[in-house]
């Protein structure tokens, strides 16, 4: 973690994915289950944010922080970081901006929404 509001590192490279024509980095806060933290049950709406500024997602953090049952597991600066953490993390959510540059919302929203069509089933 860094000094900086408990912000995680940087964002490291990952693998690149068939949809996507470029590396995609990604920034995840946690894998696995979140069953520790403040208001964490293990029932928690496990939330990604996707935006290419991140003063947008340090405001949404700090809103979604802020609210009981609700967990931010990663951030992604492109639509290819969002679909990577949504492969990986399976959250329940995924907040996603429409305008960025390379894979943008629209494309990247169609990509998880096909790959992942309903809630995951060991989340109920």
């Amino acid at each position: 973690m860094n000094g900086d509001l408990g912000r995680p590192g940087p964002i490291e490279p990952t693998t690149t994915d068939p949809d996507v024509t470029r590396p995609i980095t990604t920034r995840p806060i946690t894998t696995g289950p979140i069953t520790t933290g403040p208001g964490a049950t293990g029932r928690d709406i496990r939330v990604v944010l996707v935006d290419d500024q991140p003063l947008i997602r340090l405001g949404f953090r700090m809103v979604l922080d802020g609210a009981t049952g609700i967990v931010v597991v990663g951030e992604g600066d492109d639509g290819a970081a969002g679909i990577a953490l949504a492969n990986e993390l399976r959250p329940d959510v995924v907040v996603m901006d429409v305008r960025m540059p390379g894979t943008d919302g629209i494309q990247a929203t169609d990509v998880i929404v096909r790959r992942h069509p309903g809630p995951d089933p060991s989340r109920r």
